[in-house]
């Protein structure tokens, strides 16, 4: 089994398991961008639970890895609470075309986020979008 098999699998499994510390040291074993690479191989669902028990932060980190399209697409699928969690983790740009993003794809989400947003980096969104 070669080295990106392995990473699939470990991930993969992963996902079964209750979310612990153990759970979240393993993600410090795997770079963002390869967990991101895995991500896009799973189901949709698979997708957003993976999310759902990731630390915000490391999340935020792995979802800035995927396509910008891709990013539009899960935080249009997951809570609004927890979309707001990880564009608190992004730097501001980032933040702001991921954004920009789900506005093109699903505005009444994306304001809904940014009603959410805490007020000062909801203003900042504000400044640089068209929201």
């Amino acid at each position: 089994m070669n080295l990106e098999n392995t990473r699939h699998s470990d991930i993969q499994n992963l996902l079964t398991q209750p979310t612990s510390q153990k759970w979240k040291l393993a993600l410090q074993n795997y770079h963002e961008a390869d967990i991101a690479e895995v991500l896009k191989d799973l189901k949709l669902k698979e997708q957003l639970h993976f999310f759902k028990k990731s630390p915000p932060k490391t999340a935020s980190k792995i979802l800035k890895e995927l396509d910008i399209h891709e990013q539009g697409d899960l935080l249009s699928q997951i809570k609004t609470a927890l979309a707001v969690k990880l564009l608190q983790e992004m730097a501001p740009d980032n933040a702001v075309d991921l954004l920009e993003e789900l506005l093109e794809t699903n505005e009444k989400k994306a304001e809904e986020i940014l009603k959410t947003l805490p007020p000062k980096k909801s203003k900042r969104v504000k400044k640089t979008t068209h929201l």
